[in-house]
């Protein structure tokens, strides 16, 4: 996929290709980049960035259906792009849990925030700084010494800020950090006094760092937030689902006359009974994610293998077998996998 000023690539090695190729056969969680595979594994992609100029197509593809190659896509993506390949994160900590995929975007998209919250505002103070001192003084007034100085701080507080120019691998970051650092020294490119330069490449910083700010709550923040609700809704619903089934066998079914009973004979509601376990099975299969959905297709197994046999009129290998002692068993597993997950951010759960 290519949008905007990105360009979006994932690598070749045959492990990555792997995992793509599960996340791409996979079904998307609520229209969300989160995939989910048939026993509710949840694969999440991550979109890192990496420096112009260390992709190529021998190591990485592009994300995107075009009629030009991949090496052209490279030269079009390294030249007018910023680059992000595609990491696809499998859930696993705690048997892939719903609740780990989601404090593990949650804490994506702090740390994204926090990070890019925090360097706007060094760049934004100490554009704001210079703009200040600068106007009130003129350029050509202020001892080289001192205006080196401002310059050797200016670097100090970026790259505390995590704003390196050797480091930044964002082409606005770095565009910003440059002008910031050359404004800083009130000199134009002949190392001569300029107001003027100096004061338009503030004013371009400041316009920078805005566009910035505006781009932390855009597309890729966008995408995890997205995913992050997709995760808690999944959770929801499956966790809703496995108490009304859980309530529904052991309120109901379990006392239910044809299952309690193996002389009964059938009466009308005998179709409805086996249409109502035909509906609860359904409905397990409609959970998403793990654990939910693991404990969810136990039961929807032994739920159908019952149905079967009161369809087949064989009522007495239910009595003979341990189907009903199972059905018991999954109530009690859905309670207890709901309990032991309650909370979303306990590390255990």
């Amino acid at each position: 996929m290519i949008r905007g000023a990105e360009f979006f690539v994932y690598r070749t090695g045959s492990e990555a290709v792997e995992l793509k190729a599960r996340f791409d056969r996979a079904e998307s969680l609520y229209g969300s980049p989160a995939m989910i595979e048939r026993d509710g594994t949840i694969l999440v992609p991550k979109w890192m960035p990496v420096l112009r100029g260390t992709v190529s197509p021998d190591e990485y593809t592009a994300l995107s259906k075009s009629r030009y190659s991949d090496e052209a896509l490279f030269r079009q993506g390294l030249i007018t792009k910023d680059v992000r390949v595609m990491q696809i994160h499998e859930v696993q900590k705690n048997g892939g849990s719903v609740e780990t995929g989601i404090r593990m975007v949650t804490h994506i998209l702090e740390e994204q925030r926090e990070t890019e919250r925090e360097q706007v505002e060094v760049v934004l103070g100490r554009s704001r700084y210079l703009l200040s001192l600068f106007s009130e003084h003129e350029i050509s007034g202020i001892p080289r010494a001192k205006r080196e100085a401002l310059q050797e701080e200016t670097v100090t507080q970026l790259s505390e800020a995590g704003l390196d120019p050797a480091r930044v691998l964002l082409e606005i970051k770095l565009l910003m950090a440059l002008w910031l650092i050359k404004a800083s020294k009130g000199e134009d490119s002949w190392g001569r006094p300029n107001e003027l330069v100096t004061l338009q490449g503030l004013f371009a910083v400041e316009r920078r760092a805005k566009q910035r700010e505006e781009e932390v709550g855009g597309y890729i923040t966008a995408k995890y937030a997205q995913i992050e609700a997709a995760l808690t809704f999944a959770r929801a619903s499956d966790r809703m689902i496995l108490v009304d089934v859980g309530e529904e066998i052991e309120q109901h079914l379990l006392r239910n006359i044809y299952l309690t009973n193996a002389g009964a004979p059938a009466r009308r509601d005998y179709g409805y009974t086996i249409g109502k376990i035909g509906s609860l099975a359904w409905l397990l299969d409609q959970t998403k994610v793990r654990p939910y959905r693991t404990v969810a297709l136990d039961g929807k197994q032994r739920l159908e293998a019952v149905q079967h046999l009161l369809k087949e009129g064989r009522r007495e290998e239910i009595f003979a077998s341990d189907l009903l002692s199972g059905l018991t068993e999954s109530a009690q597993v859905f309670q207890d996998t709901l309990s032991a997950h309650a909370d979303v951010y306990s590390e255990d759960s």
